[in-house]
């Protein structure tokens, strides 16, 4: 019932009761309030359970996000991002609290206590959207944590740039809106969208990337729909200042004393040196790149980088930094944050589809915990095909074929229209009224052409037809002279 997003009440109609009576005889179906009261509360319980197996020892970023539900009551919710796996964490009401930084920073607190004493996570960074008071609380919550890292959303910041961009009277818009029809004549076209990734298969593409439509709800859509139509072209290449290895140690011990409140060793600045060098414990085939990327690969997902210097830890104590160790630990720190608070958003879209205008008295609590073993069940189910796909890759790839392959008769089509014409030559085209049936083709293993059965034009039919009705025409003249002589007879009797 949660995973449909079913009401609690139809275990109370009667119909449910007549099929779990017909189907699954001595089954109790509980009433509303059981199974959205203690059953929905057990559940959750179990589902925290796995979840803390799940998170402990591991790095995190923290993120949070205001709503504002059906009913309109204001909601902070948190997450926190367990090395690119959301969790939930709680839902605040601040309706009736001052929209402040001081007010969001008291809500961070208390899930950076929940997230490290309770979920045992690492927590290396935070994340927000770009507003006011959200930027405010960051830098108050780098008072209370220095080695906290607190991060702006990007994906927000990057959809208000576009938003401004787009707005301008620029030939860089005119241009974006030719690109954009271009990609609209495309997905209308499935043959066309089919030949253009067989040139991305051609031009050995790691991924074929197929063409989208920006949506204004969407962050980035706009860049990534204009980049895949320029990458479907042509592969781009891109250059990169260069940076000596000093000026990058330089960058990597500032980053560790923020987190660690020290300066990294000799050992660590060697093993740094090493790792640029793509060097001994560092190379592509001691780290085992090519194998996460096959696996990656398989699987249809990302690398999980985290997973690649987890391998390379030396020492189970994540607080053990010295050394080679300390630079596993940082990279794995530094590819753990998440600077976008996308799965934030996503969990709004869910609290919108549990909290609708028929649930509006629903307590935000409830609501959370609804989605809560709602995304449990999903990541160890799966959820349900999306139908609204457009195109079928492999529908898109036989109408290709179809389309560039010249068409030729099989032989089964063949005998089927040979057994067709040799039905029609026994049939009596023409009725001359002769009773005489023994006439039939002299030969019927004969081969058939198109002469065998002459089929009449239009002129010819025409002809027959005017032929006939003068032919009518002359016998009625003919009966109608007949009859003038009887009667001329029968005067002159």
């Amino acid at each position: 019932m949660v995973s449909g997003l079913v009401s609690w009440r139809a275990t109370g109609i009667p119909y449910w009761k007549y099929f779990f009576a017909k189907w699954v005889p001595g089954a109790i179906l509980p009433d509303r309030d059981v199974l959205s009261g203690r059953i929905l509360n057990e559940e959750v319980v179990k589902v925290d359970s796995k979840t803390r197996g799940q998170t402990r020892g591991k790095f995190g970023t923290g993120q949070c996000d205001g709503w504002k539900n059906v009913a309109k009551k204001s909601l902070i919710t948190s997450m926190v991002n367990v090395e690119y796996q959301p969790h939930l964490l709680n839902v605040t009401d601040i309706s009736s609290k001052p929209k402040t930084a001081d007010t969001l920073l008291d809500i961070v607190l208390k899930e950076i206590e929940h997230v490290q004493n309770v979920l045992m996570v690492f927590l290396v960074a935070w994340c927000t959207d770009c507003s006011g008071e959200s930027a405010k609380m960051r830098r108050l919550l780098r008072g209370v944590f220095p080695w906290i890292i607190v991060l702006d959303c990007w994906a927000h910041q990057f959809n208000l740039v576009v938003g401004d961009v787009l707005k301008l009277k620029l030939p860089l818009i005119k241009v974006v809106d030719r690109a954009l029809e271009t990609i609209k004549w495309f997905l209308s076209h499935s043959i066309a969208v089919g030949l253009l990734n067989e040139q991305q298969k051609k031009a050995d593409f790691p991924v074929i990337l197929m063409l989208i439509l920006p949506v204004l709800t969407r962050w980035t859509t706009h860049y990534l729909a204009l980049d895949r139509l320029l990458k479907g072209a042509a592969s781009t290449t891109c250059s990169y200042p260069f940076r000596s290895t000093s000026e990058l140690f330089a960058l990597a011990a500032k980053v560790f004393k923020r987190f660690y409140n020290k300066s990294p060793d000799g050992i660590f600045r060697k093993a740094f040196s090493e790792y640029l060098a793509h060097a001994g414990m560092w190379s592509d085939e001691q780290m085992s790149l090519e194998y996460f990327s096959n696996d990656a690969r398989e699987r249809n997902t990302f690398v999980d980088v985290v997973s690649i210097w987890r391998e390379k830890l030396m020492s189970e104590n994540l607080n053990d930094v010295d050394g080679a160790n300390g630079l596993v630990v940082l990279a794995m720190r530094i590819m753990s944050m998440v600077p976008n608070s996308a799965s934030t958003e996503r969990i709004f879209s869910r609290f919108g589809a549990v909290h609708t205008k028929a649930r509006n008295r629903m307590s935000a609590e409830k609501t959370r915990k609804i989605v809560v073993l709602r995304t449990h069940i999903d990541r160890k189910h799966g959820t349900a095909p999306n139908y609204k796909q457009k195109h079928n890759q492999a529908r898109d790839e036989q109408d290709i074929l179809d389309a560039t392959t010249p068409s030729n008769h099989t032989t089964e089509e063949n005998n089927v229209e040979n057994r067709l014409q040799t039905q029609l030559s026994n049939l009596t085209l023409h009725d001359d009224g002769s009773d005489d049936d023994s006439e039939s083709i002299e030969d019927e293993d004969a081969p058939l052409t198109p002469n065998s059965f002459p089929v009449p034009t239009f002129n010819e039919i025409a002809q027959e037809l005017m032929d006939a009705a003068d032919e009518v025409e002359n016998d009625a003249d003919d009966s109608d002279s007949d009859s003038g002589d009887d009667i001329g007879d029968e005067k002159t009797a």
